[in-house]
């Protein structure tokens, strides 16, 4: 299901279906955004960073940071996400997470998992309006309940290689000040590694 809900909450989508293996192109937007993931073979990177994602992991992306995820395998992919304007009330609240926190395991908090099985609940039962402020209270308990987990229960991630960091620095150097004007960047960095092998450091 996807939804346009409101001004504080841009996106919402619970996508469940059976998915090859897949590389989605890197990319940035002006949001933040929350993917809640469930099941799968799947990885995320974000700049110079790479997840193995787990059950209940749940991805904080910033505005502005490349990302992408890999789908491994065919498998079942399972995943909520979510798209939250960089000024309001949930960016407020997630700008207070530490930076160098990207992933979190959520299998021990019960209320950031009782909060997503509720929405798909919400969604089919109650009418537009009454959905908008249930959803609203629901990811703003979710948004505090990860500010105060910290970094109790960071996933691990694995550094990307030293070409494709110093590409990424390049890259948010000479070409992503632009993205205010620019609500998307997609920039594919497996061809970019390709491109770069063979070339000096400088």
């Amino acid at each position: 299901m996807n939804k346009l809900v409101s001004k504080e909450i841009l996106f919402y989508r619970h996508l469940s279906s059976t998915n090859k293996k897949n590389y989605i192109k890197s990319h940035m937007h002006n949001e933040y955004e929350l993917i809640f993931f469930l099941q799968g073979d799947a990885s995320y990177t974000v700049e110079n960073k790479k997840f193995t994602l787990k059950k209940y992991d749940l991805i904080i992306t910033r505005p502005a940071t490349h990302h992408n995820i890999v789908i491994n395998n065919e498998c079942v992919y399972e995943r909520y996400n979510v798209l939250f304007p960089r000024n309001g009330i949930f960016a407020r609240v997630l700008s207070q997470i530490p930076s160098d926190v990207d992933v979190i395991n959520c299998l021990d908090n019960s209320v950031i998992l009782n909060n997503f099985k509720k929405m798909d609940f919400y969604s089919e039962n109650y009418d537009s309006s009454e959905y908008q402020n249930v959803l609203f209270a629901l990811f703003l308990e979710i948004c505090y309940n990860l500010k105060n987990q910290g970094q109790t229960a960071v996933t691990q991630y694995k550094p990307l290689p030293p070409v494709i960091k110093k590409s990424i620095e390049y890259i948010n150097k000479n070409i992503a000040i632009y993205h205010k004007s620019l609500p998307l960047i997609a920039i594919d960095y497996e061809k970019l590694l390709n491109i770069l092998k063979g070339s000096d450091n400088d």
